[in-house]
């Protein structure tokens, strides 16, 4: 596989650490897209900017700290998630 498509499945896996540090900024963008039928291009754009600068900030934080370990199942509608400290 191409380093791009490595570095793409590394960010996917770290999702799930930074929507659990930003459920409530993605609530917020949730709210906001699903507020009208039709959302229209950067109707949101507010809430998305917030949402985004958490997600970074969050991924940053755990990676520095190299507390992220993610264990993926084969199923992909279940991930587990586990956060251990560097020992």
């Amino acid at each position: 596989m191409s380093a791009a498509v490595e570095n793409a499945k590394r960010k996917l896996r770290q999702f799930p650490v930074a929507f659990a540090q930003c459920t409530e900024y993605s609530a917020a963008y949730a709210l906001c897209i699903s507020a009208t039928e039709h959302p229209k291009k950067d109707q949101c754009r507010a809430e998305f900017d917030v949402l985004k600068k958490c997600f970074d900030k969050a991924l940053t934080a755990a990676l520095a700290r190299g507390r992220i370990v993610i264990v993926m199942t084969w199923n992909p509608a279940l991930v587990l998630l586990r956060l251990t400290k560097n020992r």
